[in-house]
Formats: C-alpha cells, structure tokens, sequence
C-alpha cells in the first residue's frame, strides 16, 4: 500500500511540475498578446512558479529521507501467506499423479529377464572349446587383479635429446656465447650468426663487411690478446659480432658497410693495434664485402681468409681487401 502511495505521489509531482511549466510559458505568451509583457509581468510569474516548484522539492525531499530511514518499502498484501495446511483435493490429486506414474520395479524386472535371455543365447552359440578358453582368459585376469604386483607398463622410449656436437677449433665445447679467457663469441657461433645476418642484409639491400684479425705472435687468453679482442669488441657495432676463428684469428662482421669504408676503418685499427705489440709481434687484416651478391657465410669468410693470406706474404701491406666485381656478377646471374 505504502509502495502505492509513492508511486502516486511521484505522478502527482510530476504533473504539478509539468502544469507549471506551461502556466508559466503559456501566461507569458498570452501577456505577449496582449501586450501587456513587461519585466513586472515576467517577475509575477516567475515567483509564482517558482514557489510552486520550491514547495514541491522541499515535499519531495521529506519523502526521500523518509524512505531512505524506513528502507525501501514492498508491496507485501500481494504475496499469498504460505499455506500450513494441505486440502483434500490436492491430496487427492497427488493420489492420481501417483497412480498415472510407470512402476519402476516391473521395468527393471523387464530388464533383468531380457539380459537373461541374452545370455542364455549367447551361451548356446558358444561352442564347449570356446567356454574353456574363455574361462581360462578370465582365471588370469582374476589372478592378475588378486596379486600385489601390478604389470609393468609398455611405455614407448623417449629419444635422448641430440647433444650439441659444434665444437671450437680447438675441440672444446662452447659455454655460453662469450669467452670467458677472451671476452669475445665462440666459434662456433660464427657460421650460423654470420649466415642470419646475411640474409638479413639481402633482404634489406644493404652490404655487409668480414674482417678477419690475424694477431702474429700473441695468444688470444693472454693479457695482451684479451685487450686487443677486448678492444675490437668496442670498436665494432655489436659485441656479439666478434668471434674467435682458429688459433690466432679474430673475425668481425661490420653490416651497411661499403668495401671502402672497410679499407678505411681497417687502417685505423691497424694503427692503434700496432702501437700495443711488442717487436717480434703483428697484426694482418683481410676483409671481404657481400656487394650485392648473394654469398654463403662460408664463402665470405673464405675470401677474408684468402685476403688475410695474402696480406702476410705481401711485405708492403697488411691490409688487403677482396673486391669482387659487382658487373660481372650481374652478368653471371643474368645467364
């Protein structure tokens, strides 16, 4: 009843605000017409709206913290009260429902008689032979069920992981990606890291440079070879592009570099490797560049090697660079 109430009330104070609205635009039209509109006539019924509105908030505030202390009011006369007690004709009723309702037991007994005769056909076709072998079977399993010690499983071999068979020139096997004794990669990365930057630098167009470092005369784990790998290792690009190469090499990839940036840049590692040897010590630099072909890592490396080879027997260079000629490339792929 009380929820009744409310909802009427809010429909009643919608009304009144919605009346007022239009008195006040309609008393303003009419004094429009009539000529008679003026900043008076506009006050006049503004404060009587106003008031209207003002005493219908102020009402409808009341109501609201009344409902907020009471709680939030339910229609209760609608729910139907809860029944203690049942009538005959529901009793009746459910009597009926019961007696409509299949008999369980004789279904099942059904069942258990059909099953019967399955077997009993099935017993007939099987020949005497097939009986004993059957009971036999079933003798074993039962064996195998009532005995502590449950068969073993055959489960399929699982393969031994394949170990890494790449080894350093050396023959020993790579810990990690850097040297501790030099501070520079294992040769055994080189290959497959020289290839992936190959084919990066194919796809984006750019040329790649080999350096190979043959240190004359001084040991890679030595102080003074650590502090020349140490020092090409911050020279180049990335650290992870030097790697040791035989015994006494050192081999750097420089990426988007010309060949003749290379000879250059060699020249002053050349000079500042220089003043850290001893007499008796050197160093003999060959480079090979990718120039547009499209080379294997090991025939790049290759060709550094052979220019490396070749600076060591020339006794006015030690620095020799391999050129390959970019025109007679394209003619060789064009055929």
């Amino acid at each position: 009843m009380k929820n009744s109430l409310l909802k009427i009330y809010t429909l009643v104070v919608g009304i009144i605000f919605a009346g007022t609205l239009i008195y006040f635009g309609g008393g303003l039209t009419y004094e429009h017409f009539q000529n008679n509109l003026n900043s008076a006539t506009i006050n006049f019924y503004a404060k009587i709206s106003f008031c209207i509105i003002l005493f219908f908030t102020a009402l409808t505030l009341v109501m609201i913290c009344l409902v907020a202390k009471n709680g939030i009011v339910d229609d209760t006369e609608d729910i139907p009260e809860p029944k203690d007690q049942v009538t005959d004709d529901e009793i009746h009723l459910n009597d009926v429902v019961e007696e409509n309702e299949p008999d369980i037991s004789e279904e099942n007994s059904l069942e258990t008689d059909d099953i019967s005769k399955e077997d009993q056909l099935v017993s007939e076709n099987v020949e005497p032979e097939d009986e004993e072998l059957l009971e036999d079977i079933m003798d074993d399993i039962m064996d195998v069920c009532d005995s502590d010690e449950m068969p073993e499983l055959l489960t399929p071999s699982i393969p031994k992981p394949v170990s890494d068979e790449t080894t350093n020139f050396d023959g020993t096997q790579p810990k990690g990606l850097y040297d501790e004794k030099t501070g520079i990669c294992w040769e055994s990365y080189l290959n497959s890291r020289l290839e992936n930057e190959l084919i990066r630098a194919s796809a984006s167009e750019y040329d790649l440079v080999c350096f190979v470092f043959r240190l004359e005369n001084v040991e890679r784990s030595s102080e003074k070879g650590k502090e020349i790998c140490t020092f090409l290792a911050d020279e180049f690009q990335f650290k992870d592009l030097v790697f040791e190469y035989k015994n006494d090499c050192v081999v750097g990839v420089k990426t988007n570099y010309s060949i003749d940036d290379a000879i250059n840049y060699s020249e002053k590692l050349y000079n500042h490797i220089e003043g850290m040897l001893d007499e008796g010590e050197n160093i003999f630099i060959g480079i090979s560049s990718r120039t547009i072909r499209m080379v294997s890592a090991e025939r790049l490396l290759k060709e550094a090697e052979q220019a490396m080879l070749h600076a060591v027997e020339d006794e006015d260079s030690n620095i020799i660079a391999f050129r390959a000629n970019a025109e007679k490339y394209m003619e060789m792929m064009n055929k």
